[in-house]
């Protein structure tokens, strides 16, 4: 354990630095060297042993990782080491503090919100006075900052299809506009009847193209938090792949 400790430290250096791509490295490394795996036979399958059992430990670099594969903006990552900090530690605050840092990073306000609550309801009696009333202030923070993010989105939402339509009805009065001022008494839509259904369907036309602008908007947000599909986009991407894969392939 001393032996990790150490590289954990090492980590915890170069994340303070900004090193991101080499704190990786080091944190994954320092699990590498924690987790062992035995082979046994067919019935029982693989059984996975942990150095001393120090499962909290397991859980602090699970942890720093998440915080640095955020910082790298892979996000599946990030929040796939957030949800095994929890899965080890499920009443330790960080687990659900970093799986809502990453939710918010996202976009994901309301999930998010969720997390930052079950950080607080979890903030350990253990920490001194001067720490626990360190997070407490600053998840609080969190949390407000959430609903203000979340009212923000219903609002622009709510405008941006109020806008579509809108500019949907100043398309079609143009085009009406714009005929009679060609054709005059020839213009084919010259009945009034028409003019108004063609501004209509306009705005209708509008209205739906919004909605579709903002219901991919909020499915994209979603889809940071999938597994990543493609293979070759780069090399850079199939190494921080192989460097997060240490726990999922145990898992």
């Amino acid at each position: 354990m001393d032996q990790v400790k150490s590289m954990k430290k090492k980590a915890d250096l170069e994340l303070a630095s900004g090193d991101y791509p080499q704190a990786l490295q080091s944190y994954t490394n320092a699990l590498k060297r924690m987790i062992k795996i035995y082979e046994i036979d067919e019935n029982n399958g693989i059984r996975i042993d942990t150095i001393d059992g120090d499962s909290r430990m397991e859980a602090k670099i699970f942890s720093k990782r998440s915080i640095v594969l955020l910082q790298m903006k892979q996000y599946y990552y990030a929040y796939e080491d957030a949800r095994h900090v929890t899965d080890i530690c499920p009443e330790w605050f960080k687990g659900y503090l970093r799986r809502a840092n990453v939710e918010s990073d996202c976009g994901l306000y309301e999930a998010s919100l969720k997390n930052y609550q079950l950080a607080l309801r979890y903030l350990s009696s253990e920490l001194n006075e001067s720490k626990r009333n360190h997070y407490d202030r600053q998840i609080n923070e969190k949390i407000n900052y959430q609903l203000f993010l979340m009212q923000r989105e219903r609002i622009y939402d709510y405008q941006l299809i109020w806008l579509g339509t809108a500019i949907g009805m100043v398309f079609g009065m143009s085009i009406v506009f714009v005929d009679f001022v060609k054709n005059r008494t020839d213009s084919f839509i010259n009945n009034p009847m028409l003019k108004l259904l063609l501004i209509g369907l306009c705005s209708i036309i509008f209205y739906y193209l919004t909605s579709f602008q903002r219901n991919y908007s909020h499915t994209w947000k979603k889809k940071l938090l999938e597994r990543p599909t493609g293979h070759g986009d780069n090399n850079n991407n199939n190494d921080d792949k192989s460097e997060y894969e240490t726990r999922e392939k145990i898992d």
